[in-house]
């Protein structure tokens, strides 16, 4: 994961209240105020409106990535896909074929 440069508190916060809600059908859902309502009494801390809306949106982005990273080759957020050179992409694919034919091999 990319490091934190700033904030980490707000990042401690979302992981107490829980970063997202379960939902039917194994989806999440974001925190809403409520959540944060809760936990604030329950701690006796008092958020600034911005640290409130930055929970919920880092909440919301995290909600929304758990349901994106439900699909097969999804790539980390924090990773840049443009990285990947095709010099790269084709040395992986024959990598890949390589492992395919020699375990193809051995099953026959």
């Amino acid at each position: 994961m990319p490091p934190v440069l700033g904030g980490a508190y707000l990042l401690e916060i979302l992981f107490e209240v829980g970063p997202a809600k379960p939902i039917g059908m194994g989806g999440n859902i974001a925190i809403d105020e409520i959540d944060l309502a809760a936990w604030m009494s329950n701690q006796n801390v008092q958020l600034t409106p911005w640290e409130a809306r930055t929970i919920r949106t880092l909440s919301h982005e995290y909600a929304a990535m758990l349901s994106a990273g439900s699909e097969p080759n999804t790539p980390a957020p924090w990773s840049n896909v443009e990285i990947i050179t095709d010099e790269m992409r084709e040395k992986i694919s024959n990598a890949m074929s390589d492992w395919s034919n020699r375990i193809n091999t051995k099953t026959r």
